[in-house]
């Protein structure tokens, strides 16, 4: 049996002003759609992680159009059927906002922050994942077009109905998290507790001169998501004609620079290449004490 001790000497925090407490680290199913992505490759990825001491497993409805809910549910019900994990060591998280269908082809009302998409996504998310519950919802990016109050509202009932313990926010505005909070506050309903945002050696200015200022103040907390190491990762194989010409150019305008930097000195394999792009950004925000 796999066993996530204290041996493993990871750091657990509080998340946000709750009582819950989560690893450092966490394993996010941020991917694309190949043959490499399955159960059974989600299931020794999450174990070794679990081992390692990590419990925080973060997924999101779009993430491969609906194919990471699947993938990181059928893992952890391995998990749970041979005995390396109970669903009590796991903090597991969902994401809605965009659906599973992708920006271009889903249907009026399958993205968005509005009621019936946030109930409807939550349960499907579920069923895909095969849980009864997620620990936490992040309403994934702010909605233009949907009223706060309907989206504190529709929040608060999924906590009800014990579909999730906790919501958040990711990607938001300080102003829109101080909206959410407000009315959260006004109406007697539950408010989040942390915004997830991308941080890394990319992306450092909404953390550092937006968030970390106005956190305490507003009473919320925030984690870092460095999804840009995925990006990084998967570099070769945007060059290699793996996704859309759209894909590669915004990828492309963000990373070259960086991509450059750290390449020019030698030249190994893509996959050590990867290895040298993702341990460098782990490492950077670990040495910022996030």
């Amino acid at each position: 049996m796999v066993s996530a001790t204290p041996a493993s000497k990871m750091t657990y925090r509080f998340l946000g002003n709750s009582g819950l407490l989560v690893s450092k680290f966490a394993l996010g199913s941020w991917m694309f759609r190949d043959e490499k992505n399955t159960v059974d490759a989600w299931y020794e990825m999450m174990k070794t992680a679990f081992s390692h001491g990590v419990n925080l497993f973060d997924s999101a409805e779009n993430y491969a159009l609906g194919r990471a809910d699947e993938f990181m549910g059928g893992a952890i019900q391995k998990g749970i059927a041979d005995g390396v994990w109970s669903r009590e060591d796991l903090v597991v998280t969902a994401k809605i906002f965009s659906g599973t269908k992708g920006f271009t082809n889903g249907t009026p009302n399958s993205q968005g922050l509005n009621r019936k998409h946030l109930i409807e996504g939550t349960q499907a998310s579920l069923g895909s994942m095969g849980l009864e519950y997620v620990d936490v919802i992040f309403c994934h990016h702010p909605d233009a077009f949907t009223p706060i109050e309907e989206t504190v509202r529709a929040m608060n009932y999924i906590i009800e109905q014990g579909w999730a313990f906790y919501w958040d926010t990711s990607n938001w505005s300080i102003g829109e998290i101080m909206e959410a909070c407000e009315i959260a506050d006004r109406l007697g309903l539950i408010r989040i507790i942390v915004e997830q945002s991308q941080y890394s050696i990319l992306e450092r200015n909404r953390v550092e001169f937006e968030l970390e200022k106005d956190s305490q103040r507003v009473q919320f907390g925030w984690f870092p998501s460095t999804a840009i190491i995925e990006m990084l990762g998967e570099y070769n194989n945007f060059i290699g004609g793996n996704t859309s010409t759209r894909e590669i150019r915004k990828v492309e305008v963000r990373v070259q620079m960086f991509w450059q930097a750290l390449s020019e000195r030698s030249e190994p394999t893509p996959a050590r290449k990867r290895g040298r792009v993702h341990a460098s950004q782990v490492f950077w925000v670990r040495a910022e004490r996030v």
